[in-house]
Parts: C-alpha cells; sequence; structure tokens
C-alpha cells in the first residue's frame, strides 16, 4: 500500500461535511470546500495549485486556524493532516453556531466604491464572506442601504449592519455563493490556482 493510499483511508474514517472555510498557504488565502473531516485531517476541495508537502492553514473562522500539510493532491482535492490531532464535535458544532451569524471571512485589502444615492466614495475592503464585508469608514450608518462594486466583482446591494470607531459591516441583500466568492478569489491570485 502506497503512503498516500493509506493517507486516503485515514481519511475514510472522517466524517462527511460540506462547508467553506479558509486555506492558507505561503501564496495563497482563499477559500475551500470541507467535504470529509477527521481528527486527524481534513479533504477539501480548491482551485488552489497545491503539492505534497505544502504547509497550510485551515481554519472554519479567521479565529481558528488548524495547521497541517498536504499529503495528496488530486483533480482538485487535497488530503490535508493536522499538525497536532483536533476534537471534531468541537470544530463541527463551533462552526456551526457561529455560522448561524458569520460565514467564514477571508482577510484582504481590497477597493471598494461605494455609494448612495448621492455621492460614491471608494473605501478599503478588511474581509470578505459569501453574506458581506468590513470595510474601514466611518461615514455610514446602520441601516443605510447602498450600492457597492467590489473590483472584480459585479455590482450589489448592501445594508450597513454595524459600525464601530472607523470600521462598517456591511450585508449583501443577495448573498454570493461560494462558487461565487472563490473564482472572484482565484482572479485575485491566478498565478496560485490550477491550471
Amino acid at each position: 500500500m502506497t503512503c498516500q493510499e493509506r493517507d486516503r483511508r485515514a481519511f475514510a474514517r472522517s466524517r462527511s461535511v460540506y462547508r467553506p472555510a479558509i486555506i492558507e498557504t505561503a501564496k495563497y488565502s482563499g477559500f475551500c470546500m470541507v467535504k470529509d473531516l477527521s481528527s486527524e485531517g481534513v479533504m477539501t476541495e480548491t482551485s488552489a495549485n497545491l503539492s505534497e508537502g505544502d504547509p497550510v492553514r485551515l481554519g472554519f473562522t479567521e479565529h481558528a486556524m488548524i495547521a497541517g500539510k498536504v499529503v495528496w493532491s488530486a483533480g482538485g482535492r487535497l488530503g490535508i493532516k493536522f499538525d497536532h490531532p483536533i476534537d471534531v464535535n468541537t470544530i463541527l458544532v463551533g462552526s456551526a453556531v457561529e455560522e448561524l451569524s458569520r460565514a467564514p471571512r477571508l482577510p484582504i485589502d481590497c477597493p471598494v466604491d461605494i455609494g448612495d444615492d448621492i455621492t460614491t466614495t471608494r473605501n478599503l475592503v478588511l474581509n470578505v464572506s459569501t453574506k458581506g464585508f468590513r470595510i474601514r469608514s466611518s461615514a455610514f450608518k446602520v441601516g443605510q442601504k447602498l450600492s457597492v462594486q467590489i473590483t472584480g466583482m459585479p455590482s450589489k446591494k448592501a445594508v450597513v449592519r454595524w459600525t464601530a470607531e472607523d470600521e462598517a459591516g456591511l450585508e449583501f441583500l443577495i448573498p454570493l455563493t461560494y462558487d461565487e466568492l472563490e473564482t472572484w478569489n482565484i482572479q485575485r491570485h491566478p498565478r496560485a490556482c490550477a491550471a
């Protein structure tokens, strides 16, 4: 039995899930879709071009990243072995509770044009998810509905959900799909993606 077959067999004792997560490497930061999760590792789908041995960090939120290493890669799927075993129930229950209010958020640095019926201003996106994004600005009020144009994304409508000091959180009126968000992020990192 090859090493890759042993690694695949280890993941066979995992739980099937279907949940987006953040994946980070030295050359890429984006989203992946978690398919199987065990205490020892995870199987994900991603467009990032990663190879066996690449170190990664994986998280269901930006606050709980788990270190690991790619142990196999085939057809857009990755097997990742964690550096240390995890408690699967804690990860799944914790992320499920948090998912009720927040989808995984990818830290980014990207311009966005935000307009009301009168003016349009350029701001900086600090993180983004399928449901919305955070910006550096104190110019908006909670409940305000705005048109937003994040660089590389189609124009969307959003509502301001919170403000604090020099930041604000906006929620898309029609959320992005996981595929839309992943495609947009991949276009921002063309050299990090599979051909």
